[in-house]
């Protein structure tokens, strides 16, 4: 497989040790979990001598590699205790918080009830669509792209109505790296499908449109949380909550069954993966 042969591939997984580091900048776009870049220069990921097979990457598109979860990372996450907790970074509106564009709070997804019932994490919580446009407000999504391309200026946020709300959605995501910057976070849970905080799958368009198009990408400030080395995972992501529990409470029996939001067949067969 030749590199203009990957780019054609509209989904594929590219398992290959050929594809090094060295090749891979040479996309537009370069979006690992610890490295994000326009540069034809190469740069050092896990080592400069890594493929692409070991990456746990997704080419989407002629120019997108997304990272999937990590849940390696997450069971290599030091052992926290109740006097030096899991610092965790959540969207607001997981915790109770009344944020949701329809004046809701969300905090009735399973996984989010069972991580929030232990004592060895502490929580920031924060909801960048709420702190830039208030509750209740309208509901907007991403166009033209992924929360990646809107902070490069290619894509732009926009309501039902039309209103550009790009820079108020980028200031929002500015303002959630830096809650996370200022309280040392670890991980970042978040919510998927939003055009702010999701990290998985969102909407290209409006979700409410008659034929909704969703898109494997990160919204605007999980992208720019991404940028900057955090890890971040949903409320779907089970098989790295699942790792998140165990790491929590050791006695935890994982469930192996359990597998992360773009493992499920749905996403499987309508991406192509």
């Amino acid at each position: 497989m030749g590199w203009n042969e990957i780019k054609r591939s509209p989904f594929k997984k590219v398992n290959d040790e050929r594809y090094h580091i060295t090749l891979i900048v040479r996309c537009s776009k370069i979006r690992t979990p610890n490295t994000y870049t326009n540069s034809s220069v190469p740069v050092p990921l896990f080592g400069t001598r890594h493929s692409l097979a070991n990456l746990n990457l997704y080419i989407w598109g002629t120019h997108t590699l997304h990272p999937m979860t990590d849940i390696e990372y997450i069971r290599n996450l030091r052992t926290p205790s109740t006097e030096d907790p899991l610092r965790l970074l959540m969207s607001a509106c997981f915790t109770g918080i009344v944020c949701g564009f329809d004046n809701q709070a969300y905090a009735d997804y399973p996984t989010i009830i069972q991580l929030l019932k232990y004592d060895k994490i502490k929580v920031s919580r924060f909801c960048p669509e709420d702190f830039s446009f208030g509750t209740p407000r309208r509901l907007c999504d991403i166009h033209g792209g992924d929360g990646f391309d809107v902070l490069n200026g290619k894509a732009k946020v926009l309501t039902e109505e039309g209103d550009d709300w790009t820079a108020g959605m980028i200031e929002g995501a500015k303002k959630m790296l830096e809650v996370a910057q200022k309280n040392n976070v670890e991980l970042c849970v978040l919510m998927d499908v939003s055009a702010a905080c999701g990290s998985q799958v969102i909407y290209e368009g409006m979700r409410r449109a008659e034929n909704p198009v969703y898109q494997v990408g990160a919204g605007v400030a999980a992208a720019l949380l991404i940028r900057n080395g955090y890890k971040v995972i949903s409320q779907r992501d089970y098989a790295s909550m699942e790792a998140l529990y165990h790491k929590l409470n050791p006695a935890h029996t994982v469930n192996p069954d359990a597998i992360d939001h773009l493992q499920h067949p749905w996403c499987k067969e309508h991406f192509g993966i």
